[in-house]
């Protein structure tokens, strides 16, 4: 039972710090970048209101350059940092069930825990939080654009430059407090979960209790050497040898041999321990390697799905650019028609009338020559 609650928390807990970081991408993080744009937008608008350039175009264009830059890395940082709260909440919840430690201890180990989880980078991935080479492609617009026009004047284009090394400390500071109120809130998150199923592991009866701790352990145990098998020896139990006499029922089997003959035995007994040992060892030295071999791919997967979002995320931009260009041109061509749609009436109006006109003549004309012709006869 402890086994089944036991899956259930790290799974629910998984599930739930996934959907937590879902979120501050998709609100707290995006509140973030966009309110500091704003502001930056509008300090530089009203520096450079004498130049003629727009908030509003100041503002599209730094978003344009940072914005999606600041999400991509942030999402590469949780998930750099996703397999440590990993391994640090299975930590806390088996040594939790196994009672080796209260809720007391896991609200004060935690954070360090986890700090050390991230450190040791079991990926072999790094991510930090330094803006610098977003804030880079930032300046090189700034330079092109803007700098570019004001560049006599030196004290606007200090003050630009001031504005732009504010801006990115701003938002560092408040990612890097975002950050840390993540792995607050995983804390809480464990806690509520450990919270949740104490009751249900507190109603088993000590002896089932003991049972399923035991096989517990004997899991991580089988996770660690990659089986539980006991190795023995071929020809005698070197534990039987070293209990001193504890089954002295066994001890006659070992009376017709000698102390040397022995000896060799309980050596060849360990070498061959030595020998089975050696070649685990060996095997999971090949299931590391192949393991980072995936890892090595699985990384290299990421790093190709990341580029591909922001080449989509480019594209899209450009689609929406030349959407938007072509409503514009259409409203235009609209105007034009509704503009048009008089002067066509009027051309009609006009033709018709001189059509009637010409009739009107031709029927006066032939009138004429009928009244001439019944005066001659």
């Amino acid at each position: 039972m402890i086994l089944s609650i036991i899956e259930k928390t790290k799974n629910d807990i998984l599930l739930k710090c996934s959907a937590y970081n879902e979120q501050i991408i998709n609100t707290e993080l995006d509140k973030i970048i966009d309110s500091e744009i704003y502001v930056l937008a509008e300090d530089l608008s009203n520096l450079l209101f004498s130049f003629n350039i727009s908030e509003e175009t100041i503002r599209s264009n730094i978003t344009n350059e940072i914005k999606e830059k600041i999400i991509k890395k942030i999402k590469r940082k949780l998930f750099v940092d996703s397999l440590a709260l990993q391994v640090t909440n299975e930590y806390f919840i088996e040594n939790f069930y196994s009672k080796k430690i209260e809720i007391e201890e896991v609200n004060k180990d935690y954070i360090c825990e986890y700090n050390k989880n991230k450190d040791s980078n079991q990926l072999n991935l790094d991510e930090d939080i330094n803006l610098g080479d977003v804030y880079s492609s930032l300046n090189r617009y700034i330079d092109i654009n803007i700098i570019s026009i004001v560049k006599e004047n030196e004290f606007i284009v200090a003050e630009i430059k001031k504005l732009i090394d504010e801006s990115k400390e701003k938002i560092k500071s408040k990612i890097d407090k975002l950050i840390k109120d993540c792995d607050i809130k995983y804390l809480e998150i464990l806690i509520n979960e450990l919270d949740k199923d104490k009751e249900r592991v507190s109603s088993m009866n000590e002896k089932d209790f003991d049972f399923e701790v035991k096989k517990l352990e004997d899991i991580n145990d089988m996770n660690i050497f990659g089986s539980t098998e006991e190795i023995k020896s071929e020809d005698i139990d070197i534990d039987k040898i070293l209990s001193n006499g504890k089954e002295k029922k066994d001890t006659s089997a070992f009376d017709k041999y000698d102390d040397m003959t022995l000896y060799n035995k309980v050596v060849l007994s360990l070498n061959t321990k030595e020998e089975k040992l050696s070649r685990v060892e060996e095997e999971l030295k090949q299931t590391k390697g192949e393991i980072d071999k995936k890892l090595e791919k699985v990384n290299e997967l990421i790093e190709k799905n990341l580029d591909k979002q922001e080449l989509l995320s480019k594209l899209e931009m450009q689609l929406k650019e030349k959407e938007l260009e072509l409503n514009n041109k259409l409203a235009e061509a609209d105007v034009i028609f509704l503009n048009m749609m008089p002067l066509i009436k009027s051309l009609n109006d006009m033709q018709n009338k001189s059509e009637s006109v010409e009739e009107e003549k031709r029927g006066d004309s032939d009138e004429w020559y009928i009244t001439r012709f019944a005066r001659k006869n």
